[in-house]
Parts: C-alpha cells; structure tokens; sequence
C-alpha cells in the first residue's frame, strides 16, 4: 500500500535496495567523500616538496649597450660590461624543517578530516533511513486509519438516509474520517520528503524513490568499547600544524641568506664576483607574525581541549540514554499488539448491543493510533542513540545499527 501511494505522488520507478547495499553505494558516489580524498592528496603532494631547497636564482644584466666603443673604446661584444650572477637562498632559521612540519601535520589534518568525513557521510545515510523507516510505518498506520474510519462514516451516513442512525452520529463519523484522511495526507507528504532525501545520496533523478528491503537483524550492535573519535585525530592534527605554524613564524624571523656567485665585466676585463645579500630586520623584524601564530596554536589548543569535555559528557549521556530506552523493550510485545485491537474491538462490539457510544469508540481508535505513533518514536530514538554513539567511534557505522532487540529472531 505503500508503495503504491508513494508510486503516485512520484511515477518515476522505485530502487529496491537493502539497507547496507545503500550506504555502501552511498559511499563510492562523487561528493564529500571525494572532495576530502582530493585534499588528502593535495596535502600529500605538499609535503613531497616542503623540505627541498628553493630554487636558485639567474641574475643576468649587460650594461652600455649601443655605447660600448664610447664607454670602454671597444666595440660590439668586447665592450659590453655586465655580470651573471647566482643566487641560492639559504634558510639559516630552521625555516626548511619548519616546513616540513608544517606540511606533515597539515598531512595528517587532511587524512583525519577525510577519515571524519566519511564518517559524517555514513551518520548522515544512516539518520537518513531512520528517517525513512519512522515515516514509512506511521504512513501505514495513517493509511489503515483513514481506510476504516471513511468505511464506518460511509456505513453510518448510509444508514441515517435509510432513519436507522442518527444524523449527528454520521456527521460525527464523516468528521472523524475528514480529520484521518488530512492526518494521512500529511504523513504521506512528511514520507515523500523522507524518502527524497534518502534517494539524494545515490544522486538519483530528481522524483525517483528508494524503496529499503525488510532489515535482516541476526544480531545486536556492541556499543562498549572504548570511544576514539576520528574528530579527536583531526583536532591533534590541527593542534601539530598550528604548533609547527608557529615555529615557522619564529624561524622566519631570522634573515636568510643569499650567497653569491658569478663572472663580472667591465672595461674589457672579466673576473670572479662574489656577493652576500640579507635582510635587514629593521622595518618589520616578524615579531607580530610570531605572536598571532603562536596565539593561533593556543586557541588550536583550546579546541580541542573543550572537544574532549563535551565528547565525553556526551558518550556518557548517549550510554545512560540508551539504557533507559532500552528498559523498557518488552513492553512492546505480543500482548501490547494484542491490546492494539482489543481496545478498538470492544468498543465497536459495545456500539454494536448499544452499550457503547462512537465516542468512545473514536477514542479507542485514536489511543491505537497514539500507541503506535508513540512505538515508532521510541524506536527512532533508540537507533539515533546506537548511530550516535557509534559516529562518535564506539562502533562501526553499518545497517545492524539499525537493529533492536525486538527485531531478533
């Protein structure tokens, strides 16, 4: 029935795939996920070359061209007076080695923060079909709704034509009715949304639908283990490249040389040149860059020093959390789906010897409604607690996450 509704708002055809065919598909389409690996690789191409000299310098300068007989009474090539010069820069700071720190832990920011990104990518699929699974279910209890109460406010409004029920007693069915219909159509609407935006990570046309094969729970996830967040690697990694910006600020404060050497010319005689450049640090010695490096590591620092306290605030809330939802799975059981009809049946066999009343009956009805709704949100928040908890790298980030107790055979 699903399906079908789904089939008519969006006509384009369904993929059918299980749960961890689309993550994993989800995972190898073009995105984030590829926008990180090409940073990784860019970050990795940098340190290749962070550590070499620089390049030395040609210096090439011809001087009285077109007056060399005026000048030096020569002509032509003979007159001409210049130098060739070469020029190799020589970091004496420790300038090279602080690049090749530097480029190492921009490295290793690049390669945890792909590592986070995948993660983020997998928690974000994951939520996605949470979302999908909560919508889908309250979609087919909408629907059943709606099709038993317009049944029963059709029958009632027939037999108040015929004078063997109330006119009030119809109206207050086709009232009842209208309200369930409205409360599918918004479930129906809330579902597309849901399923649109799980079919936006296989990069799907726009109006094709998922449609996600019956989880296959053979066992529970294992959230015990101890939680190392890859956000935790990245925030070290950002802590290293913000220390090793800072000592490169401070190498950069010591002038570099720049030794010279080449062949001169002047009045028709040639010689060996030998020079010395360096910067004088009297106008800007690098002190100001210095300090806001050395300011910009601190705050790295702080980082992720505030990080850590949250990360485990929050592994520690999600566990105490998880077990407190999880107290209470055996209140879902067979006897609770048995009372689920047995709650409505009465009432209409009530109404049937004349001893109910619709209203009561319509409260039965929407007291299932609400036990089913109100099913559904406790499961949405145990699988975001088990997603969660595993994102925050307790547990790998796959279907069974999805799985609860009540789901094993």
């Amino acid at each position: 029935m699903l399906l079908l509704l789904l089939a008519l708002a969006q006509p384009q055809d369904t993929v059918r795939l299980t749960h961890q065919a689309l993550l994993d598909r989800a995972m190898v389409l073009p995105g984030r996920i590829a926008a990180a690996d090409a940073r990784a690789t860019a970050a990795i191409d940098r340190l290749g070359v962070a550590g070499r000299l620089d390049n030395p310098i040609l210096t090439v300068q011809a001087e009285n061209l077109g007056m060399q007989e005026a000048v030096t009474g020569k002509r032509g090539l003979e007159g001409t007076e210049g130098q060739v010069i070469l020029s190799l820069p020589l970091a004496i700071g420790g300038d090279r080695a602080a690049r090749r720190d530097v480029a190492s832990a921009n490295r290793d920011v690049a390669m945890a923060s792909r590592d986070v990104s995948v993660l983020e990518v997998r928690e974000s699929v994951l939520m996605a079909m949470i979302d999908w699974e909560r919508e889908r279910a309250l979609l087919g209890a909408a629907g059943a709704e709606r099709d038993a109460l317009e049944t029963l406010a059709d029958a009632m409004t027939a037999r108040a034509r015929e004078g063997r029920d109330a006119s009030s007693d119809a109206a207050l069915a086709r009232l009842e009715a209208a309200a369930a219909r409205s409360r599918h159509a918004r479930q129906l609407a809330a579902a597309s949304a849901a399923n649109a935006r799980l079919a936006a990570f296989l990069d799907l046309p726009a109006g094709r639908a998922i449609d996600l094969e019956p989880l296959a729970c053979r066992a529970r996830p294992d959230l015990t283990a101890f939680a190392r967040p890859a956000d935790l690697d990245a925030l070290e990694a950002s802590v290293r490249a913000a220390a090793a910006s800072a000592a490169l600020a401070r190498a950069a404060r010591v002038p570099d040389m720049h030794p010279q050497i080449g062949l001169r010319r002047s009045g028709g005689f040639s010689g060996v040149l030998v020079g010395l450049s360096l910067e004088l640090p009297f106008l800007n010695t690098g002190a100001a860059a210095a300090r806001a490096a050395a300011m910009d590591a601190q705050a790295t620092e702080f980082d992720r020093t505030a990080f850590v306290r949250a990360f485990d605030g929050e592994v520690l809330a999600l566990r105490r959390g998880l077990a407190d939802l999880l107290a209470i799975t055996g209140a879902h059981d067979s006897t609770w789906r048995a009372d689920l009809e047995t709650v409505v049946l009465a009432e209409e066999r009530r109404l049937d010897v004349g001893e109910g009343s619709l209203y009561r009956l319509f409260d039965a009805r929407r007291a299932r409604l609400d036990a089913l709704t109100e099913h559904e949100t406790w499961r949405d928040a145990v699988r975001r607690h088990q997603v969660r908890l595993a994102r925050l790298g307790v547990a790998p980030l796959s279907a069974t996450l999805l799985c609860l107790p009540e789901d094993l055979p």
